[in-house]
């Protein structure tokens, strides 16, 4: 990946994309373009604390603002809504536990049941083009708070080139600092809490910091060709987190290993790997969430199952519309195992390619279907033939065992599994039984959501 010199600071790339302070008078209107602004520290200064950013412009042509393009942040994105912004790499994207709202969040503090997060979330709704800002702030306050509007002292900002109010220790449930944004027709909303919570203080000005002075808004673009969470880049692969899946990645480029000794599982002409494990919704899996990007023309020559694979995800792509046999789905070649079924199989396309999903486990006997090995499975190839790729995300049903022992309790909904008991099973039968009952599922039943997983498929650019 390309990269640009290291900015020092946060406030450096800031200083040309966003804003500071200009004022804070208590309840009054924004200076006019006729008033000269005048600097006012504010009575109690917060500590700067600031992420140094290492900014990226790659993908190369990319429209995104520079303050969300770094490499050592994460950075949320919303198309739709049309903004974005970074956050450090040590908070999590999730819905927040106590108000059921998409937020990022802290490390939790405190040890008891009910501990506290240092959260930021946003908001977005209509501009009233025919009341100031101001009074869109009052009517906001008269409805969050018991306290007065006219009694907050606000402060004067820039937040991403556009004027900004910011109203702080709100009291409401917990102590709130609020920042109103307005921009192209849209009022964002921006919500800071605890900040009346001494151990929650220096992460919630980390976040406060560098969610700010990041914040940017991007081209919109429509519903339909848009995603929605954590758009990050690495070597030719970019991808969007939708929220719920996973609050980060890290990606690793692997060395060839081509020599004949080696067996077929290890050889690779080279290739990426993009890694979920560390923030991915589910732990402890028998496989890891990564997706794997191949030269495919170099990964087919060098390894016969990759040839194989290849080919017969070219047989079922040169064939839309035609029915799936599971006989004759591509499998992973780096799996010393093999697949023992197949559900919800569908041919899913991204930006720049398309292939095949299903959920499947992988095992060298009869093993049972259960939450610790199920995965969803995408094996595709880019438009152009050139790149090759393998996403294995775990993924969980209520109707499974748990574990992947054989006497593993099976929910009274599940297939009982007999082979562990009764190696004379007729395991044919129980795999058949088991896909009838995924298939019968609701894609929305599993765990993260099948449609959460397709759209983070969907999401993917693979480009040199």
């Amino acid at each position: 990946m390309k990269k640009a010199l290291l900015f020092l600071s946060l406030f450096a790339i800031v200083s040309l994309a966003c804003g500071v302070t200009i004022d804070i008078t208590p309840n009054a209107e924004a200076p006019t373009a006729d008033s000269a602004p005048v600097m006012v520290e504010p009575a109690t200064t917060t500590p700067e604390v600031f992420n140094p950013l290492n900014p990226s412009p790659t993908p190369s042509g990319s429209d995104l603002p520079m303050t969300c393009q770094v490499t050592d942040l994460n950075v949320y994105i919303d198309r739709t809504a049309g903004y974005c912004y970074a956050y450090p790499k040590r908070f999590t994207y999730g819905s927040h536990p106590m108000f059921n709202v998409p937020a990022v969040q802290g490390p939790a503090i405190g040890g008891t049941t009910d501990p506290v997060f240092a959260t930021f979330t946003v908001e977005v709704v209509p501009l009233d083009p025919n009341r100031s800002l101001d009074q869109q702030v009052d009517q906001f306050l008269r409805e969050f708070t018991v306290a007065a509007p006219e009694s907050l002292t606000r402060a004067r900002l820039t937040v991403g080139g556009e004027p900004a109010v910011m109203v702080d220790n709100v009291p409401a449930q917990l102590s709130w600092r609020l920042v109103f944004v307005p921009h192209n027709g849209q009022l964002y909303r921006l919500k800071y809490w605890p900040v009346d919570v001494p151990d929650a203080k220096n992460d919630l000005e980390e976040l406060y910091q560098t969610t700010l002075n990041s914040f940017a808004f991007p081209p919109v673009q429509s519903e339909t060709s848009s995603f929605a969470g954590l758009e990050t880049t690495y070597g030719v692969l970019t991808l969007v987190v939708p929220p719920g899946i996973a609050s980060g990645a890290s990606g690793q480029e692997y060395p060839p290993i081509t020599n004949e000794d080696a067996a077929y599982w290890q050889k690779t002409p080279g290739h990426l790997q993009v890694m979920l494990g560390d923030y991915y919704v589910l732990k402890d899996k028998s496989q890891q969430p990564v997706i794997y990007v191949y030269p495919a023309q170099t990964y087919a020559e060098l390894v016969p199952a990759a040839f194989e694979s290849i080919h017969r995800l070219n047989n079922i792509l040169g064939n839309p519309g035609a029915p799936i046999d599971p006989k004759t789905l591509p499998a992973i070649p780096f799996f010393n195992a093999r697949q023992v079924f197949a559900s919800h199989i569908e041919v899913v396309s991204f930006q720049n390619g398309k292939g095949v999903r299903f959920l499947t486990e992988y095992a060298q006997y009869p093993a049972s279907a259960n939450n610790a090995d199920l995965f969803y499975n995408f094996i595709g190839v880019t438009n152009d033939g050139a790149y090759y790729i393998v996403a294995v995300l775990p993924l969980t049903h209520p109707n499974l065992a748990e574990t992947s022992d054989g006497g593993a309790v099976v929910p009274s909904d599940g297939i009982p599994y007999d082979y562990f008991s009764n190696p004379n099973a007729d395991m044919m039968l129980y795999y058949t039984s088991v896909v009838q009952l995924l298939n019968s599922a609701s894609p929305d039943a599993f765990t993260p959501t099948i449609g959460q997983l397709d759209l983070l498929v969907q999401s993917m650019l693979v480009v040199p």
